[in-house]
């Protein structure tokens, strides 16, 4: 446990909260230098022969199959082609000035005031609430 008076001036932290010594990194293990990430696989094996004669790689074999599924009508490949070669479709959004709200406080409204305001709404007149009276 650290004691807390004579190191007054670090920060807590990770997961113990007990803090890390200044330099010392967090998760000191990480990832094993030359591990790869998944993308990282996944464009190796793309770039490999997708076909005995080599004409196409894997990734290309892929893209073909892609545009095939858009031809039969599958929506989610239409959409895919068209957001990787017209860019993704932005939504324009209205943003316009929100109505003017006046507030008066009930200990500054009138009886009459009070009245009118309820009657606007629709609704029947009430009496005022009692500590305002």
């Amino acid at each position: 446990m650290v004691d807390k008076t004579t190191e007054s001036n670090s920060k807590e932290g990770g997961i113990t909260g007990k803090g890390w010594k200044k330099g010392q990194s967090g998760n000191p293990n990480g990832r094993p230098r030359g591990t790869r990430s998944i993308p990282d696989i996944l464009k190796k094996i793309g770039l490999e022969d997708g076909t005995k004669d080599g004409q196409f790689t894997k990734l290309e074999v892929v893209l073909r199959q892609v545009f095939t599924y858009a031809l039969e009508g599958k929506a989610w490949a239409v959409e895919f082609i068209a957001e990787r070669t017209e860019g993704k479709v932005t939504q324009a959004l209205e943003v316009g000035l929100m109505p003017q709200v006046s507030f008066t406080p009930i200990e500054q409204m009138s009886e009459e005031d009070w009245n009118e305001k309820i009657t606007e709404h629709g609704l029947e007149a009430l009496p005022m609430p009692e500590e305002v009276n």
